[in-house]
């Protein structure tokens, strides 16, 4: 079976997600995909390199470093 999923921004991915219902001042919205942390954080070495901070999205694009992008699955 082959299914076809055209994704022109974030919003069109079932990956979308949320920083937290507590994360202040309001929730951020982030890439919830398995391999974002590794494609957000390549070529740095943050501290902290699962912090959602480094997933965080404009939902209205696509970050260049999608997982997606770079031949992730959906």
């Amino acid at each position: 079976m082959l299914i076809t999923v055209e994704i022109l921004k974030c919003t069109d991915c079932c990956h979308l997600d949320h920083s937290g219902a507590f994360t202040k001042p309001k929730p951020r919205d982030i890439c919830g995909h398995s391999d974002a942390v590794d494609h957000a954080t390549r070529g740095q070495s943050p501290e902290d390199k699962y912090h959602w901070g480094h997933r965080v999205v404009d939902v209205n694009t696509i970050p260049d470093w999608c997982p997606l992008k770079h031949g992730a699955a959906y």
